[in-house]
């Protein structure tokens, strides 16, 4: 009995010894040897013998090659498609317990070998028995459930640990946890993803743009899912392979396609990275719909807003629409509005955004977050606000769709191709109150203001910066829009009287 409860102790130190001793050794392996691609491929290596969670890390450090090395990023690219595969023999074994029957009564022929392995999951090639049509069998690996679970305990325990010593960023990196540790439970359920394919058929069902691969819904379980075979290159490999590419042409109407699909139907794939998008004859091929993100109506109104007064660059209605719009939550007050705000919460939400108004013209991710390091008023490691966990998962979508779109045309800016869009990000509705919000904010300016309070200098201050941004050459689009829509308003007005 002894020998067994020291065993299991050890057993249990060893799931907590290996992620530490990585940390160690990444440590001493970057300030002591070149960084190159054997570094990257020590990391990817390291990675997939720690485990299917900490693959799924490497899938999202891959799609960010803007943020880390090349010589990471290269080699963690082959995580999304290229994991090390599980034996036919279990395959076979998953698919026969989920049906209750023998695999030769479903399909006619199963390939062995699988065409793509990831965290999860691999996928096989196989034809019906019934019509002998081609489709692709996703089948989830053997007690992936529990390996992913535990992991996701061992990093939330560590994280906790460091917790208590005080190290910075642990807050967040526990929020990141838990909201990850929910996804992944419901990417795990393939009648889930089946649901999810089904919707974004319909949603995507009259385009020319995105196709969506059939699912059989029959055919589907909590461990297998079957769906047609479309094949396609590889977003990431288009370069390499099309002699015809046009990596700013693809960028813009893959950003395009995520951004109209969330603003229009509510609904956002949450797992775009390379491995989950093909390309065939300029058609877009969207697999894996295990995470779907689903924003209410008032979520994808606040998403305009915001998008508005960006293009404007106007901060105080970007302080106003992300607090009105529980975005963010101040830690110290109720605040939903920048009147509400403490003279350093309002100084700390401004030079925040007014840098990230700046990292939207020059794309230098370096120069933002040397700002943010360099600004002697912000402490970065204690804001005064947390971000809305449910608005994460959409941060994490779009920044490794951004990854994604940096990596076939690395100019890509996506705060340009929303202003390319903005006649179709907006309807007559939001113009009319950007409008009259505009006509206000244009009064507030030149209203007699009386003497303020001293506690409220830091504000007082800032006064002459927002009236700059009003006289910003960049506006002069957005000024035209509305004045034009103000008098189409007006126009129809006076016709109908």
């Amino acid at each position: 009995m002894k020998c067994s409860t020291t065993c299991n102790l050890k057993d249990s130190l060893k799931v907590y010894v290996k992620p530490l001793e990585f940390g160690v050794k990444l440590g001493y392996r970057l300030s002591t040897k070149p960084r190159n691609k054997e570094t990257g491929k020590w990391i990817r290596d390291s990675l997939i013998s720690l485990g299917p969670t900490y693959i799924k890390i490497g899938q999202v450090i891959s799609s960010r090659p803007d943020l880390f090395p090349t010589y990471v990023t290269d080699e963690l690219i082959s995580l999304q498609t290229n994991v090390p595969c599980v034996a036919f023999q279990d395959v076979k074994s998953i698919i026969e317990n989920e049906y209750g029957k023998n695999i030769e009564e479903i399909f006619s022929e199963i390939k062995p070998k699988p065409i793509a392995s990831a965290s999860i999951g691999q996928v096989h090639l196989a034809k019906l028995k019934h019509n002998n049509k081609v489709v692709v069998v996703k089948v989830q690996k053997p007690k992936i459930e529990d390996t992913i679970l535990n992991e996701l305990d061992v990093i939330n325990t560590l994280l906790k640990l460091f917790e208590m010593f005080q190290i910075k960023k642990v807050n967040d990196l526990l929020l990141v946890l838990n909201d990850s540790c929910k996804n992944i439970k419901i990417e795990l359920d393939f009648i889930n993803e089946k649901k999810n394919i089904l919707l974004f058929q319909s949603i995507f069902k009259n385009s020319e743009l995105v196709q969506i691969p059939k699912v059989y819904s029959k055919l589907t379980t909590k461990k297998v899912i079957v769906m047609e075979y479309v094949p396609g290159i590889k977003i990431d490999e288009l370069k390499h392979k099309s002699l015809n590419f046009n990596g700013e042409m693809m960028s813009k109407k893959l950003m395009t396609t995520f951004i109209l699909c969330l603003l229009q139907s509510g609904y956002l794939h949450a797992d775009p990275h390379a491995g989950n998008i093909s390309i065939i004859n300029d058609k877009i091929i969207l697999y894996d719909f295990g995470i779907v993100a689903k924003y209410n109506i008032n979520i994808k109104d606040a998403l305009k807003d915001i998008f508005i007064a960006f293009l404007s660059k106007n901060t105080d209605v970007v302080i106003n629409r992300v607090l009105e719009n529980d975005i963010i939550f101040m830690k110290n007050s109720s605040a939903t509005s920048v009147s509400e705000l403490s003279s350093i919460e309002y100084v700390t939400l401004y030079r925040l955004v007014n840098y990230l108004f700046e990292y939207s013209e020059t794309l230098d991710i370096n120069k933002f977050q040397s700002n943010l390091l360099s600004d002697n008023f912000l402490d970065v490691d204690n804001l005064p606000f947390d971000i809305n966990p449910e608005m994460l998962l959409l941060f994490k979508t779009f920044a490794t769709l951004e990854g994604v779109c940096k990596n076939i045309y690395p100019e890509f800016n996506y705060f340009i191709l929303i202003d390319e869009l903005f006649n179709e990000l907006l309807d007559v509705d939001v113009l009319s109150q950007k409008i009259s919000t505009d006509i206000k904010f244009l009064l507030d300016q030149f209203r007699f203001q009386p003497k303020q309070d001293t506690s409220n200098d830091l504000k007082t201050k800032l006064q002459s910066a927002r009236m700059d941004q009003m006289n910003d050459d960049s506006n002069n689009r957005y000024r035209l829009l509305m004045i034009a829509t103000f008098l189409s308003t007006l126009m129809n007005v006076i016709s109908s009287l």
